[in-house]
């Protein structure tokens, strides 16, 4: 047995891991993105630096039980790394707190915060493109 708890050491320092950085694997599929493109920033230059250029379009009233919002949910939740799909599940359906959730998926609750801000990202992203191409064929 100690065999094995010293194999494993020894590839996690040869792959240059360690418990707290795991997460950073997923890098290598997922490059990093901003949440939300710097573009729709000010810029250092601008008067008002890292506040918005100018603020994101308000999306239109929806109906949550019709069905083409729930696939453009479905697809966008379907989109994503599963270990985001659970943490965004989790906290935002239902309703556990970050503790919770980091204990049942074995994860820090810093990995848990940035698994859950990019899987709102992309849900945001995906609903403003839904609704975008709605209003365009209105």
């Amino acid at each position: 047995m100690k065999w094995l708890v010293a194999r494993i050491a020894a590839n996690t320092v040869l792959r240059g891991e360690n418990a707290r950085n795991r997460i950073a694997r997923w890098s290598q599929w997922f490059p990093r993105t901003p949440t939300v493109d710097d573009s729709r920033f000010q810029t250092a230059s601008d008067p008002y630096p890292r506040h918005w250029r100018a603020f994101p379009a308000e999306w239109p009233a929806f109906d949550p039980a019709d069905p083409a919002v729930k696939e453009g949910l479905a697809a966008a939740l379907d989109g994503m790394p599963d270990r985001w799909r659970d943490v965004a599940i989790a906290r935002d359906i239902r309703h556990l707190s970050p503790a919770e959730v980091s204990e049942q998926l074995g994860i820090s609750l810093h990995q848990q915060r940035a698994m859950l801000n990019r899987a709102r990202a992309i849900v945001r992203a995906s609903l403003a493109q839904f609704f975008a191409a709605r209003s365009d064929n209105r």
